[in-house]
């Protein structure tokens, strides 16, 4: 339903006075008076712009008073909004004009139309760019640093006559007055300050140099500004890729949801995975990208039924690459699942751990050891000497000597991984180490003499807190460990019936530091006392 403009002409006279009798005291004298809302029906309820987002309550009037200030800058582009509501379920034809005075003169000469909205209800409607004849609600704000005036006004129907109540003789408008304070330093203020967002004052660059924090450059060791790594990216040079690229290739059978897969790192943490097929993938090829920071890796494809991925249902595979098309891992007949393991490239600053190993077997007890002979670190600083078989890595080693890893059950095939612990693709591996004690001892590397077997040894030595007892060589008998402190004092005291751990394991942090004697007693009469540093 639309209502008819009329306007009550009357009793002009008369009702032009009573609103010149309650225009408040706030307006300025020279500025003429902005139309009053007599009828109650329509009114202006927001107004947003620049740091201004002021709200009036339904039937009040703010009229011909300054409602809030708003702070620019000189040249700025503001957008304007205005939201109107009306007391019609069925909806008023609302126009609305914004007027600018940017010279203070009192006249009202710039204007800015938002448009005309058909059927505004109760629920209201926005005046923004989408409104405006123009396609646009953005004004640009004078060159001149200053106070200006601004009048929102709403007319029922439109067009809007004026910035005037005088303009229009309707009872059906609204109009609300603002404050504009332009500078040229932002913030309210004419000094420019750090944070205005332009550049001014003695600023190199927006907000800074100068007087201002340095500004981000591409060499200055740090990430800033519209960097993505460290002077990289952004307005600087391109950052160089540090990742290495791989593929893997899934051809399926005709059970494609049978298969899943799964890439972790040396820690177990997942990188990736998928499992997602479904019966629309049999017979598919499936592409995945993986891009890996320096490290190495384990790949494990798993087939649910397990019989894999080929060859009675189909000539299923899977090939695993890197960025130069080298196949790392690939197959299809593997059962229930199959592990790869790889390694990026370690990188030019690599130099690999030096290590050999020896095969030490305890055949009375059915098991045997492995004697770790690590000449030298490399390039690290510490290294992880991990090991297939399942029993816990050696970390934090520092100190280039003799250690021992296992038990490991006769027959048993274990791989050794002795790797930088910054860089875990800078690595040496020393694989197919086994004893089945029928007399056939395997040693990759250099055979050491039965005397070095019979060593007891401790790691790390010094030590910050940390000390770790080797006994290896008398693996199933029994013995006493006893530590002392120069004095002769008793620190610690440990009783084994039967030596089941490669190590035993003390903690000295909370002992001065100073030098520690280890004793190792073991039944039969064997003793040996290793010396500690704890610092």
């Amino acid at each position: 339903m639309k209502r008819l403009n009329y306007t009550l002409s009357c009793c002009l006279a008369v009702f032009a006075f009573g609103l010149f009798a309650l225009a408040p005291a706030a307006l300025q004298a020279q500025y003429c008076e902005g139309p009053i809302n007599a009828a109650d029906d329509e009114w202006i309820t927001n107004v947003t712009f620049a740091d201004v987002n002021h709200s009036t309550a339904f039937g009040v009037s703010t009229a011909n008073t300054i409602n809030a200030t708003a702070n620019v800058t000189t040249g700025e582009a503001v957008d304007f909004t205005v939201e109107v509501f009306t007391d019609s379920d069925f909806g008023f034809d609302e126009a609305i004009v914004i007027y600018f005075d940017f010279d203070n003169d009192f006249v009202f000469e710039t204007s800015l139309d938002l448009g005309l909205i058909e059927d505004v209800t109760t629920a209201g409607a926005i005046f923004d760019e989408n409104s405006a004849p123009s396609g646009s609600n953005t004004v640009t704000m004078p060159s001149t640093p200053g106070t200006y005036r601004m009048r929102v006004v709403l007319d029922f129907f439109g067009p809007v006559p004026g910035p005037c109540n005088a303009d229009n003789t309707s009872s059906f408008k609204d109009s609300e007055d603002y404050e504009i304070v332009v500078t040229d330093g932002g913030g309210g203020g004419n000094d420019p300050t750090c944070d205005d967002g332009i550049q001014n004052g003695d600023e190199t660059g927006v907000d800074c140099g100068g007087s201002c924090a340095p500004c981000a450059t591409c060499d200055d060791g740090i990430q800033n500004g519209d960097e993505t790594g460290v002077d990289c990216g952004g307005s600087c040079a391109p950052c160089q890729v540090t990742c290495e690229s791989f593929q893997l290739t899934l051809n399926f059978d005709d059970f494609a949801a049978e298969t899943s897969w799964q890439l972790t790192d040396l820690d177990g943490t997942l990188i990736d995975s998928d499992g997602g097929f479904s019966s629309a993938d049999d017979f598919t090829t499936n592409v995945e990208d993986f891009c890996l920071d320096p490290g190495c890796y384990e790949f494990t494809i798993f087939d649910s039924f397990g019989d894999g991925i080929c060859c009675d249902y189909g000539e299923g595979s899977y090939s695993l690459t890197d960025s130069d098309g080298n196949v790392i891992g690939s197959g299809g007949a593997f059962g229930g699942s199959e592990t790869t393991f790889f390694c990026t490239d370690p990188g030019p600053d690599c130099v690999a751990p030096i290590a050999s190993a020896t095969v030490v077997p305890y055949c009375n007890n059915g098991v045997f050891m492995i004697m770790v002979n690590l000449g030298s670190l490399g390039s690290a600083n510490t290294v992880t000497i991990a090991n297939s078989g399942g029993q816990p890595a050696l970390q934090n080693v520092f100190f280039p000597r003799r250690y021992f890893v296992g038990p490991f059950q006769a027959g048993e095939v274990v791989d050794l991984f002795i790797y930088d612990q910054e860089n875990s693709a800078c690595n040496v591996r020393i694989e197919g180490l086994t004893d089945n004690c029928n007399n056939s001892l395997s040693t990759p590397g250099n055979l050491t003499s039965e005397t070095t077997l019979n060593e007891i040894s401790v790691f790390p030595n010094p030590t910050a807190g940390d000390v770790n007892v080797n006994l290896g060589s008398i693996f199933g008998q029994e013995a006493n460990i006893r530590i002392m402190n120069a004095v002769g004092q008793l620190i610690e005291e440990r009783q084994i019936d039967a030596v089941e751990n490669v190590t035993e394991r003390f903690d000295l942090s909370n002992q001065q530091a100073g030098m520690y004697f280890i004793h190792v007693d073991v039944a039969g009469g064997e003793s040996h006392v290793e010396r500690v540093i704890l610092g």
